[in-house]
């Protein structure tokens, strides 16, 4: 579940320069810094293949494979390698736990002193190409913690998609919190977020043993997003929540939702173990940017600009009357969930989410206004997602004769949109009442037209050349 603040607005009097700043350094790191990872990690892998380790290190990575993985992937070594051949190459090379192993586990080459230098020299090598990759190199580790690093994992991610989600996060939390603290007070703030969540991680980290280097904004976003509802304290504010397939807004007191998110992510952090999402990291944020307001609040409130956050945001009345669409719709009250729609269609006008919203209501449960709506659809709405198979299932709901008992104009239109969900047999069927009751207008020439290309894509092409045919001879009669 999702449960965001959405009260203030950018005021573009007041631009986020912090906040637009910060999106843009982290996306510079990483398409032009982190954009080498690749390269670094193909040279690791040669390296480490042209010395021979992966032959040397192999059997005692067999042995570190069974007491790790064995029991988790219910495989053998042999068939998991045979299945996953890259895998257990990368895992080699990267695994740092695996790297402590068989530094601490050598008693395969003791026995040849040679052969044990060798192998130091070798694995040292490798392993200094395998530290210049980003998260090594600048990623914050529990084991060799520093200051620097305490900064520089704020910046890193994982991959293009945790880079957006942050970002994101950044954006609609961040703006609000810079215009009420102050762009040089909310970029300290913004960090030491990020250094709490930081430590948060270093005193509960992912792995049980602290070898998983910590990347990512989101300690400090949480922060970002403890400092938003702090600084609101109790006052009702506007929150966005997004849970499974329910979407909506809500007020509730700001403060309110700082247990909500410390617990929920706690909670993660006991019972999900196993995921590679640094809760721990989330939570560190979380008190350290409450603690960083109340501190503010306590030793100088005037720091905060209180004349921002009490400007009443002018409410969307278009999202308020969505919000009880949606939930009408979670409460399964179909019937009410139109009224709603058509009262928002009546106040709001006939935007395409409003119409979106009602056409996908009458294809799940109908209603007695479905077939104006559906024609309404066609003549102005021609364009709205899942309107062929609005059609295609309203069509098969009618008997034969009311099939029919529409204007010629329509039918055409309706065989057009059947055709559209691949309803060949119905759109002929529609095609050959017309021409019998004499219908032989320009929609009926391009509905042959369209079936003809139909049946080309389907392969039958007797009835592709017939419907050519029969489009050429109503074209000449228009």
């Amino acid at each position: 579940m999702v449960v965001l603040p959405t009260e203030k607005r950018i005021d573009w009097t007041r631009p986020p320069v912090a906040v637009f700043a910060l999106i843009l350094i982290n996306i510079l790191v990483f398409l032009v810094y982190q954009s080498g990872d690749d390269k670094k990690f193909e040279h690791a892998v040669g390296e480490y293949q042209s010395r021979g380790l992966n032959e040397l290190e192999l059997a005692p990575y067999e042995n570190f494979w069974e007491k790790t993985y064995g029991e988790k992937t219910g495989l053998t070594f042999a068939e998991y390698k045979r299945e996953n051949p890259n895998d257990v190459l990368g895992d080699m090379v990267f695994n740092e736990k695996f790297a402590e192993f068989v530094a601490e586990t050598d008693s395969f080459y003791k026995s040849d002193p040679d052969l044990l230098n060798r192998w130091r020299t070798d694995r040292e090598k490798v392993q200094a190409i395998v530290n210049t990759v980003s998260h090594r190199a600048y990623g914050l580790s529990p084991k060799e913690f520093s200051i620097v690093t305490l900064i520089t994992h704020q910046f890193l991610h994982g991959d293009t998609w945790h880079l957006l989600g942050n970002m994101v996060f950044l954006l609609i939390c961040g703006f609000a919190v810079e215009a009420a603290l102050g762009l040089t007070r909310f970029v300290i703030y913004y960090l030491i977020g990020g250094m709490g969540g930081g430590l948060m991680y270093c005193i509960f980290p992912s792995s049980f043993d602290g070898s998983t280097h910590l990347v990512g904004a989101s300690g400090a976003i949480s922060a970002v997003m403890a400092m938003y509802v702090t600084l609101f304290q109790l006052k009702k504010i506007e929150f966005f929540y997004w849970a499974f397939v329910f979407v909506g807004y809500f007020r509730a007191p700001a403060l309110w939702l700082l247990p909500f998110y410390i617990v929920s992510e706690l909670m993660r952090l006991i019972f999900d173990d196993n995921s590679p999402v640094a809760y721990s990291a989330h939570v560190g944020g979380f008190l350290a940017g409450g603690s960083l307001i109340f501190y503010t609040l306590y030793t100088n409130s005037r720091a905060i600009d209180q004349d921002y956050l009490q400007q009443n945001q002018q409410v969307d009345t278009f999202l308020e009357d969505q919000d009880k669409v949606y939930r009408a719709i979670a409460s399964y009250d179909f019937t009410r969930a139109l009224k709603l729609v058509d009262e928002m269609i009546a106040t709001h006008g006939e935007q395409t989410p409003l119409l979106q919203i009602k056409l996908n209501l009458f294809k799940a449960v109908g209603g007695e206004n479905q077939r104006e709506f559906l024609i309404e659809c066609l003549n102005q709405h021609n364009k709205l997602e899942g309107l062929a198979t609005a059609w295609s299932n309203y069509w098969r709901s009618l008997g034969e004769t009311e099939q029919f008992e529409f204007a010629n104009e329509t039918q055409a239109q309706i065989a057009l949109k059947l055709l559209d969900n691949k309803e060949g047999l119905a759109s002929e069927k529609i095609l050959k009442n017309l021409l019998e009751n004499n219908f032989v207008g320009a929609a009926c020439a391009k509905l042959a037209r369209r079936l003809s290309h139909f049946y080309e894509r389907e392969g039958y092409i007797d009835k592709k050349l017939h419907y050519d045919q029969l489009a050429d001879e109503l074209t000449a009669k228009l």
